[in-house]
């Protein structure tokens, strides 16, 4: 998590998360400004500076609303990094991604048919249905909206406190440790 940076619009609105390289190849290139720093520097022959945390575009760009796409990256992200089956948090790498309903038999490609599963729990469950194995997903899987994917963006930054401020969060918050706490009591 610590190579990603946060993206804003013009207007400072979050729009996107992507990598460090990416960050450095638009404000380098002119299309973004450093909004937040990190304490880490890079050098090349001719350059050092700070990496950033936080850019912002110079020119503005509408984006439109659009269906988030169904990708394994996304899938990860929706189930928040965690086995739906068995409930442990894991690497990316670490993760597959299971039919619910099996391919083999007639499940499909969606949304609310795919879930992130260690490596352990897929193979357990194989191409079995769940009620024939027990082995039932932990969260119903569903179809995130853009609202969902920015409260996923959002709940990234409770990580990244150089974040919070584009995010939305309220920075003395008398009911932050109650919110923090509630969720990870629940999860």
């Amino acid at each position: 998590m610590q190579n990603k940076v946060l993206v804003l619009s013009a207007s400072y609105e979050a729009i996107n998360i992507c990598s460090m390289r990416r960050a450095l190849l638009l404000v380098l290139g002119g299309s973004a400004l450093t909004v937040e720093e990190s304490n880490r520097v890079i050098h090349s022959p001719s350059l050092t500076m700070r990496v950033p945390e936080v850019i912002r575009l110079c020119r503005y760009v509408r984006v439109p609303y659009k269906d988030i796409s169904f990708c394994r990256k996304n899938i990860i992200l929706r189930d928040n990094n965690q086995c739906q089956y068995c409930g442990k948090t894991h690497r990316s790498e670490e993760l597959t991604i299971d039919h619910i309903i099996p391919l083999s038999r007639g499940g499909e490609d969606a949304w609310d048919n795919v879930v992130t599963a260690c490596k352990k729990c897929n193979n357990k469950k194989g191409s079995h249905l769940p009620k024939e194995i027990g082995m039932w997903p932990v969260n119903r899987p569903l179809v995130p909206t853009s609202a969902t994917f920015l409260h996923l963006i959002r709940h990234m930054g409770h990580e990244r406190h150089k974040w919070r401020k584009y995010l939305f969060f309220e920075e003395a918050s008398p009911y932050e440790s109650e919110i923090s706490r509630a969720s990870s009591s629940v999860g």
